[in-house]
């Protein structure tokens, strides 16, 4: 199959760029559709969050996006923001099954996660994850996602570069990146993208610019980055959400050292290594030197043993964590109402 004439022609589509492309390979790409569509998933979450806004107040939030399944073991990928702090994620099958499913994995620095479904199917569809490497910038790609609950939705692209994490997002630090043009938004994130073999060669999870600034820029971390962070590192799920505390914003808070991480939320679920350990989530909105924040929550200074102070501690921290296994402790030091307080956790078995 030759991917560089493609048609976007596809009804299922709705709504794409058909510019350039040839109509001669529609059949091609509704077979590879055909194909893929079934591993693909609806995740739904929900978390009870504070609010930052006009007016600050806690409130139940519920998020619709998209994963896709990778093993018959029910693992599935999908983009770490959605689900680090969830309290509960649901996953919608092809077929109309709703089932729960845990985060087993998860790499906030390249928005990636692992999750596992709670109940196994009898027969469950799967996707491959493919080699990105062989991804060159022009080659056509699909995702599927489900926008405004639009399930399935399939969006026509190229791949338009290979980007940093830095350059996707200031918290993002590990991994790589493809940059496209296929349609991508907050119903997309988590979705798969697809070579034209029906490979996944990334998870969709970022979208930059403004609409009235010109062209907005999709982004997927590659299946490689995916396949190393998750598959091969297991990459440690707390089960937080946090907010580095330095300079004057450390002052603020009497960090007693120099560098802190703020909880902002956790999740609360009986998975959740944060839940497990009694970390506090923040309780009030705050704005602080021009940044918005959640405070009243811990700050952590220390995991595992190293100092969250020293400029490659959180890295070090999170390897000695994707270490652990099942009966093994979780040990932190953070700070409680003014005092340093030791937490410490044992991993508990896979239900």
């Amino acid at each position: 199959m030759d991917g560089r004439t493609w048609t976007a022609a596809l009804l299922l589509a709705g709504g794409l760029n058909t510019a350039g492309i040839a109509p001669a390979d529609s059949a091609s790409l509704r077979e590879v559709y055909a194909a893929t569509s079934a591993a693909v998933v609806t995740v739904f979450t929900r978390e009870v969050i504070v609010l930052v806004d006009e007016t600050p107040r806690i409130a139940k939030v519920e998020h619709e996006a998209a994963g896709v399944i990778i093993s018959t073991d029910g693992d599935l990928l999908t983009a770490a923001h959605l689900v680090e702090t969830a309290d509960r994620i649901a996953v919608k099958l092809r077929d109309g099954r709703v089932l729960p499913a845990r985060v087993v994995a998860s790499e906030p620095a390249a928005d990636i996660a692992l999750l596992r479904l709670e109940e196994l199917p009898e027969a469950v569809a799967v996707a491959r994850l493919g080699d990105s490497d062989r991804m060159e910038v022009g080659d056509d790609i699909f995702i599927i996602g489900a926008p405004h609950g639009v399930e399935r939705y399939l969006s026509v692209g190229r791949l338009s570069a290979r980007s940093r994490p830095d350059q996707v997002g200031a918290d993002l630090t590990l991994g790589e990146f493809f940059a496209t043009d296929a349609h991508i938004s907050a119903g997309v994130s988590g979705g798969p993208m697809f070579n034209t073999e029906g490979e996944i060669i990334g998870i969709a999870t970022h979208l930059l610019g403004q609409e009235q600034a010109g062209p907005r820029v999709g982004f997927g971390v590659t299946s490689n980055a995916a396949r190393r962070l998750l598959l091969e590192q297991r990459s440690f799920w707390g089960g937080f959400r946090g907010r580095w505390l330095t300079g004057l914003l450390a002052q603020a808070f009497n960090v007693p050292r120099q560098r802190g991480l703020l909880v902002e939320r956790i999740a609360k679920n009986a998975h959740s290594p944060a839940a497990l350990l009694g970390l506090r989530a923040g309780t009030l909105a705050a704005r602080i030197g021009g940044v918005e924040l959640v405070a009243g929550g811990d700050i952590i200074l220390a995991i595992q043993g190293v100092s969250l102070e020293e400029e490659d501690g959180y890295p070090k921290a999170r390897e000695r964590l994707a270490s652990l296994g099942t009966g093994d402790t979780v040990t932190m030091e953070i700070v409680r109402e003014g005092e340093i307080v030791q937490l410490s956790a044992a991993i508990p078995a896979p239900e």
